[in-house]
Order: C-alpha cells, then sequence, then structure tokens
C-alpha cells in the first residue's frame, strides 16, 4: 500500500538506503520509516504509524458523486462486525487508490492521502466516470463499502475486466459491507452469481463461506429449498466443467477447487445429484476399506464419507465406525472420523457423543468427531447437553491442561440466551483452565455478534430467497 503510494522505484530506494545504512548494525522502526520518507519527499512515518499504533483495520464508506467534477467522497471507521463492542472511532492516514473507468476497460488510477474522518478525493476528470473500484490492484490494507448505484455498477460492468487480486478485494470487502450492516442482504445476494463463475479459484470460493453461515442461522426454515436451490445453481456449472475424477496433469488449483465446490453442493446447497454420486462414493470407499485412490480423489473422500453417512442407516454407521477404530492409518482414521462426527440424525449423533469415552478414539482424535457436532444446527442443542451432563468426564477424557479449550464447543450458538447459558454454565469453572478465560470470552464475544447479525440481516436473508 505504501510502495503503491510512493512509487515502486522510490520504496526500493529506501529501502537500499536504509539497508546500507544500518549494514552490520541494529536500527529501530524510525530509522526505515525515516529512509522511506528521505527518498519519497514526503512524511511516510506519521501516515504508517496510524497503522503500527492503533489496533483495527480501516473501513472505507466511499460513494461517487458528480454533481459537478466528479470527486469520491469516503468516511473512515474501524471496521467491526454488527454487534462488535470495539471501539469505532478510528482514524488512519490512508493511501487510498481508487481505479475509476468507462465500460468494461481497465480504468484508470488516482491516489490520495486520506488523513481525516471524512474527506473527498477529486478525480482528474472533467466528466463522471461509470464505476469506481476504491482499491485498485487489491494491495490497501483496509475494507471499503459502496454505494447501492456503485456496487452495481462495479459488479456488472468492470468487475470482470479487473485483476484477481482486485476482484478479490471486491468480494472481500462486499462481505465484510454485509457482516458490518452497511449493506443490505438483498444488494450482496445477488451480487454472488458472478463471483461464483470467476475463474480465480480464491474469488469463486468466497461466497461460500458467506451461504454456509447463512444456512445455519439467517436463513428461516421455510426459506431452506429456495435457499438451497439458489446456492446448487451457483456452483454447478462449474462442478460440471470440474467433474469428479482428477484430469491427468491437471493443477494443484483445480484439485482444490473441485474439493469445496463439490463439498459445497453437498453439504450446504444439499444438491441432490452431488448427494446421490457422493453416497454411492462413499459406500465404494467402505467397500474398498479406505483404499480409495480409485474410487475419489483424497481431498473429497471425507466429503462423500459424510454423505454415505448421513443418508445411511445405523448397520452402515456401525460398520464405519469399527472400520475406523480398527485401523492404524493415520489419514483413514482422520477422515472416517472426521465424517462420522457429521451425522445428524439424532440417535446416530448420541452414538458419536458416547464414543468419545471409547478407549480406541485417540486423545488427539477427539475434537474430529466433537467440533461438527458442537456446530450443526441439527446436533448442537443435544451436544450441548450432553456436554453439560458430562463435564467432569469430558475433562477427565481429554486432559485438564487441554480443557482451556472447552469454550469453543459452544461457538455454534446464536442467540443472547444462549450466550448467557453458557457464561453461567462455565463461571465458575473457567478459572482454573489454562487460557480458559480468554477463549471463553471470544466465544461470548461471537455468540453476541452471531445474534446481533440474525436480528440485522436474518430478515433480509430469508425475504430474498422466499421470493426465489
Amino acid at each position: 500500500m505504501f510502495e503503491r503510494w510512493i512509487g515502486v522505484e522510490v520504496f526500493r530506494e529506501g529501502i537500499r538506503a536504509y539497508m546500507d545504512k544500518h549494514r552490520f548494525g541494529t536500527a529501530t522502526y524510525e530509522d526505515l520509516l525515516g529512509a522511506l520518507g528521505t527518498a519519497a519527499e514526503r512524511d511516510v512515518a506519521t501516515p504508517f504509524s496510524s497503522f503500527l499504533f492503533q489496533p483495527g483495520v480501516p473501513f472505507l464508506e466511499t460513494e461517487l458523486q458528480c454533481d459537478g467534477a466528479p470527486v469520491v467522497r469516503v468516511s473512515q471507521s474501524r471496521y467491526l462486525p454488527v454487534g462488535s463492542t470495539g471501539e469505532s472511532d478510528r482514524t488512519w492516514q490512508v493511501p487510498v487508490c481508487v481505479r475509476y473507468g468507462t465500460g468494461k476497460t481497465e480504468g484508470k488510477t488516482h491516489c490520495e492521502l486520506i488523513t481525516e474522518t471524512t474527506a473527498e478525493i477529486k478525480l482528474p476528470e472533467t466528466t463522471c466516470p461509470g464505476w469506481i473500484s476504491p482499491n485498485a490492484d487489491g494491495v490497501g490494507y483496509y475494507r471499503f463499502g459502496l454505494a447501492t448505484k456503485d456496487w452495481e455498477a462495479l459488479q456488472s460492468v468492470a468487475f470482470s475486466g479487473l485483476s484477481g487480486l482486485e476482484r478479490l478485494a471486491i468480494v472481500d470487502s462486499l462481505q465484510a459491507a454485509f457482516w458490518n450492516g452497511s449493506a443490505e442482504a438483498k444488494d450482496v445476494l445477488e451480487g454472488l452469481g458472478p463471483i461464483a463463475k470467476d475463474p480465480e479459484r480464491r474469488v469463486a470460493e468466497e461466497p461460500m463461506s458467506l451461504l454456509g453461515v447463512a444456512s445455519k442461522h439467517l436463513v428461516h426454515a421455510k426459506a431452506l429449498p429456495a435457499f438451497e436451490a439458489f446456492a446448487a445453481r451457483l456452483y454447478a456449472p462449474r462442478a460440471k466443467e470440474l467433474g469428479w475424477d482428477a484430469a491427468a496433469g491437471e493443477s494443484g488449483d483445480a484439485k482444490l477447487e473441485r474439493a469445496s465446490v463439490l463439498s459445497f453442493l453437498a453439504l450446504t446447497a444439499k444438491d441432490p445429484k452431488v448427494r446421490k454420486e457422493a453416497e454411492k462414493r462413499g459406500h465404494a470407499v467402505v467397500s474398498a476399506k479406505g483404499q480409495s485412490a480409485e474410487v475419489v480423489p483424497a481431498e473429497l473422500v471425507s466429503t462423500v464419507l459424510t454423505v454415505a453417512l448421513q443418508e445411511g442407516d445405523m448397520a452402515f454407521f456401525d460398520g464405519v465406525v469399527e472400520l475406523a477404530l480398527s485401523s492404524e492409518d493415520t489419514i483413514l482414521r482422520s477422515n472416517f472420523l472426521s465424517a462420522i462426527g457429521r451425522v445428524t440424525a439424532p440417535d446416530m449423533a448420541a452414538k458419536v457423543r458416547e464414543l468419545v469415552f471409547d478407549p480406541r478414539v485417540r486423545t488427539n482424535e477427539i475434537r474430529l468427531l466433537v467440533s461438527s457436532q458442537s456446530r450443526a444446527s441439527e446436533t448442537r442443542d443435544a451436544f450441548w447437553k450432553w456436554f453439560v451432563d458430562n463435564w467432569d468426564r469430558y475433562v477427565e477424557r481429554i486432559t485438564k491442561d487441554a480443557a482451556g479449550g472447552t469454550p469453543y464447543m459452544a461457538a455454534g450458538f446464536c442467540s443472547e440466551s444462549d450466550a448467557a447459558a453458557v457464561e453461567a454454565f462455565f463461571k465458575d469453572r473457567i478459572d482454573d483452565l489454562r487460557g480458559g478465560p480468554r477463549n471463553l470470552a471470544a466465544v461470548l464475544e461471537g455468540i453476541r455478534i452471531c445474534a446481533a447479525m440474525v436480528d440485522k440481516q436474518a430478515a433480509g436473508v430469508t425475504a430474498f430467497f422466499e421470493k426465489k
């Protein structure tokens, strides 16, 4: 970001001068910033220090206005998700580079240093550009929001022609604006289609996390079928292109994308065709006793086993458990136990909970069983009751040294009443656990932020899908 602001060659000159001056010696951050300032012939230390000595990330709310000469109005604060009790009244000195243009052109870039809470960036043009991208090349250490009209223009006109890093920064900021409540659910959800089709894997995968949270906490039950159909439409074309089996000589990125796309379709979108194929392959993995190289790529083993278990009966479940616990293959055990931990049927989930105390389960494998059980909407309430009822046994099983992480067994909750119940349970227990107070505080903050997110966005998310 600062390199872009003062120029690559100038930045390099400053680094060289700093290294030459302090060769074989010691130096401070003031020496480095002083060298950069000398090379740039401007004050670099003050804006740089505004990032070094205060916590957080700037959030820049931006809007293109063209009442006269075109300007980008900017207001800054600390980025915080809705519901956070953190202090948002912060000011940085931020080098902001805005890309702007008309049509699907690469556009031009204009950079200015923003030093106040509110500011205007005057674009060196006489006519109004059709779109702006407030983080050119994605190199700025900030997130941004845009007025609805500017989001629409950026996504519909310019998005596909920008670099992968810039598109990634745009998508990150779009979702960040959703999480802090400055963007409406409808605007964000309508923008996910082009993102999911992006040729850059990291960009295309971004909507998956937002939709995963939405499926657990933001979509009312009556709208879930429409949500799942929407989620499936986003990624079904890419799944068809990738297929289930690796092609000869394909890139590592393709393998990673196949795993994320098919797992999302199977477990979040619950696409019937994908789940049917996954179930078939999951049974084949079990029939091959985990030797599955010819059945499914390694990165999909856990997914297909999960679907097979979720769709299977108790006899199949018991067989998978025995196969996992009788094996000495660490990778096989990990894949199988993580899949076992994702079952949602009440009778199977009860067996998963009791597996925690099975001596054949290694201590470091317990998390594979409990992580999903404690977070999935279908199982978390029953898991929490079991956890509370079996507290002493559970701590003895995982050892007290590891019990400081037990507050994370409540991280799947998402209401103020849940937070109160969790806080009350740990009140007389947490101080004796190493790292426990810090972990409990983090979990309670997460639950309350989630609850605030539900209050802010759930109605809009549900309404969006009810209209589909």
